[in-house]
């Protein structure tokens, strides 16, 4: 499970793109994929991986995700019936 920026699994990654409006792109290749923002300004790299990201790998994702870190931060901290009831998590 995710906390603050430590331990974020692909899944989680995942669920925090597409609950911010960012749609599934293309394959890349082997098991990377990329996600784009609704505007399309934004692509994300995710490599589908059995453990959690490291670190520099995430804040990589946070910086081509166009959203700040302190709002995925703020993410971890949220229920999923809190993420289901808010139109964003900021």
């Amino acid at each position: 499970m995710a906390s603050g920026l430590n331990n974020w699994s692909h899944e989680d990654v995942i669920e925090f793109l597409e609950y911010h409006g960012f749609r599934f792109g293309r394959e890349l290749g082997g098991s990377h994929s990329t996600y784009i923002s609704q505007d399309g300004k934004f692509v994300v790299e995710v490599n589908l991986t059995k453990s959690s990201y490291p670190h520099l790998t995430l804040l990589t994702m946070i910086g081509n995700s166009g959203l700040g870190k302190e709002h995925w931060r703020k993410w971890t901290t949220l229920n999923k019936s809190l993420k289901k009831k808010l139109a964003c998590c900021v």
